[in-house]
């Protein structure tokens, strides 16, 4: 690592740690400050280094600072207002991520977020949907979806009646376990290990799209120094039958290597797979889009997992997105009828193929026939990668 990465890591440990970061000599502070912004942490670097940033710099810096208060501000002042607007009709929901880890961290308005994520059960969808349209807020006009994205006043929110999508590199036992989300629901909490166990997956999500950054991963550190009453035996036993258990381990060595957490989710230190995630998370930001290498891990990574002899891979793929598995098309616009009932795939693949060849943005479809045909040898080495973290 370099010496801006190493003092970057630095930074976020020891504010997660509750301790001051002491000046290091021969930093290249506009490096630094790069980093800062592509992770969403311009607040934190800023309120750990702010006697130390160059003066040229400092108005910046403080300005970056005072918005990421800001928003945090407005967010939780129209979240309050969200929830109000829920509770006086009766629909019941929750929030996950970001805004509900938060609370964890040693300055929780320096936590900042692309979106807050509301759930609510399928059946208040539509009825959550007229609740943020009376509120002011623009989105979609098409609400029979399992998320649904909107805004008001330079803010996004989302709606979602379920955790995990198909389409997200899924097993059906992880797409059951974590959308039958209500024995694990108290009030308007989601039980902390419960959580817990789905952040480790939307991180997983991300990095086998296209990228993740030191963010989710603080998420997870926050949550296990200052989280109490995790039930470690339970966790490990369900990671392990959901098939998540090396991906979990890795995480939790990398939460010892960057920030000194430790947990029973520790692996044993293997240098040179933490010296290549460190290098891959730190180069791409937030969610991998500042490495422009990672725009195309999405494909890599369906290659990767297509099976079979390479020649046959490009095929696979593109009859994998052309006609997805029922995990997938259970939860396409559309096709809600399919919950349940895997036999009626057929009609559903039948209404996806109507909608790629009467579309007038062909731009997607061109994007997966090009993407299918990615060298042989960068699928060879995510699938490498990808092999090691047990993914």
């Amino acid at each position: 690592m370099t010496t801006e990465q190493e003092f970057f890591l630095q930074i976020l440990a020891d504010h997660l740690a509750g301790k001051d970061t002491a000046p290091r000599e021969g930093i290249d502070w506009n490096t630094l400050k790069e980093f800062a912004h592509t992770h969403q942490v311009e607040g934190i670097v800023y309120f750990q280094c702010r006697e130390q940033f160059p003066e040229a710099m400092r108005p910046a810096a403080e300005q970056a600072f005072g918005a990421t208060l800001y928003y945090s501000a407005n967010r939780r002042r129209i979240m309050e207002e969200i929830a109000g607007a829920l509770r006086a009709r009766g629909i019941g929901f929750f929030t996950v991520k970001g805004f509900a880890v938060a609370r964890y961290y040693p300055k929780p308005a320096l936590r900042t977020m692309g979106d807050c994520d509301i759930v609510v059960h399928r059946a208040d969808m539509q009825a959550a949907v007229d609740v943020m349209r009376g509120l002011g807020f623009q989105g979609s006009e098409i609400s029979d979806c399992v998320q649904w994205g909107c805004d008001r006043d330079g803010l996004h929110f989302e709606l979602h009646n379920a955790l995990v999508q198909g389409g997200e590199f899924t097993t059906t036992d992880q797409e059951d376990f974590f959308n039958d989300f209500d024995p694990y629901v108290d009030g308007e909490t989601l039980d902390l290990s419960f959580h817990f166990l789905f952040l480790l997956m939307h991180l997983r999500k991300h990095f086998l799209n296209y990228g993740v950054g030191l963010r989710q991963f603080m998420d997870l550190a926050v949550v296990i120094r200052g989280g109490e009453g995790l039930n470690w035996d339970w966790m490990l036993d369900r990671l392990d039958k959901l098939r998540l258990l090396r991906f979990a381990r890795v995480c939790g060595m990398l939460l010892k290597r960057w920030f000194g957490v430790d947990s029973p989710l520790a692996a044993a230190p293997e240098p040179d797979l933490e010296e290549q995630l460190t290098g891959i998370i730190l180069a791409g930001g937030v969610f991998g889009f500042a490495d422009r290498e990672n725009l195309t891990n999405f494909s890599r990574t369906a290659l990767a997992k297509a099976g079979g002899p390479a020649w046959m891979k490009p095929f696979v793929y593109i009859w994998r997105n052309t006609f997805p598995d029922y995990a997938f098309m259970r939860s396409y616009p559309g096709c809600s009828f399919l919950k349940g009932r895997p036999y009626l795939l057929p009609l559903a693949w039948a209404r996806r193929l109507g909608i790629i060849l009467t579309r007038k943005d062909k731009s997607s479809t061109v994007h997966a026939m090009r993407a299918s045909f990615t060298p042989a040898d960068e699928v060879t080495r995510r699938e490498a990668l990808l092999r090691r973290m047990g993914l």
